[in-house]
């Protein structure tokens, strides 16, 4: 059984992606001789959102929502993901250190990187379909720690400075992350199974528009997350991002 929900995609899914993405796009680029780039920024966000709505719409007809309401390793992931940040805060990664030996190793982040792959293996959710993309979204978490690891940094081992660099990540920021680069995952493998030879216009649009619609989605999660003072539950948040991606799925095709 696939582990990435598209596993059961079909040509007509990517079809219909297609039809509907060029819909929304042409509605608004209309009399626009530069195409997307003639639109104000906001008419920009508008369109990636309209854009969105509609693949999560077609998407909902493989059950989407369902699958992802049962899926369990987003929410393994994510706390996974935390507990990392906590003690980084708390403990000074004394904990992580200790239990994956990064003070052997030059390089922490191949480290963690083989840990994630057990904690999101095969085996352990040979039927969950968002193991895929909530794999990748962890570990571009990791690289984007690496990248505020300050440049010439040379003072303590090469654990401490990715631990210091972790321990200063704002952590509505790092959960925003982790919802920003999943839905990106999930957009890259629809749109490449839409338009794998990077073909059609909307499609190229929809990829460029991708990024800045699922930072948005990261961003409106952590703000319904804070309002019911549940930062820290897992669960919470797989479930508000649920409820978010429900009422993308009435949106499209209206």
């Amino acid at each position: 059984m696939g582990s990435q929900f598209t596993s059961r995609w079909t040509g007509r899914q990517s079809a219909q992606v297609v039809s509907r993405i060029s819909a929304v796009r042409n509605a608004s680029i209309e009399g626009k001789k530069g195409g997307v780039d003639d639109l104000t920024a906001k008419q920009r966000r508008e369109l990636g959102d309209s854009m969105l709505a509609e693949i999560i719409s077609i998407a909902e007809q493989r059950k989407f929502g369902g699958e992802f309401e049962a899926s369990q390793v987003f929410v393994e992931t994510l706390d996974w993901l935390k507990w990392l940040h906590t003690d980084a805060q708390w403990n000074g990664c004394r904990k992580s250190v200790a239990r994956y030996r990064l003070d052997e190793h030059s390089r922490p982040i191949p480290v963690l990187v083989r840990a994630l792959r057990k904690i999101a293996s095969a085996e352990s959710y040979p039927r969950d379909r968002f193991r895929v993309a909530s794999s990748e979204a962890a570990r571009g978490v990791l690289a984007a720690v690496a990248t505020r690891i300050p440049a010439g940094a040379s003072a303590g081992a090469e654990s401490e400075r990715f631990c210091r660099a972790l321990a200063d990540f704002d952590l509505e920021e790092f959960v925003a992350t982790y919802i920003r680069l999943f839905v990106n995952a999930l957009l890259a493998r629809i749109l490449g199974l839409a338009d794998p030879q990077h073909l059609d216009p909307a499609i190229e649009d929809a990829r460029r528009l991708g990024e800045a619609t699922a930072r948005r989605v990261g961003r409106r999660v952590v703000a319904r997350v804070k309002k019911k003072g549940a930062l820290t539950d897992s669960n919470r948040i797989h479930d508000l991002l649920l409820e978010l991606f429900r009422e993308l799925a009435k949106k499209g095709g209206e």
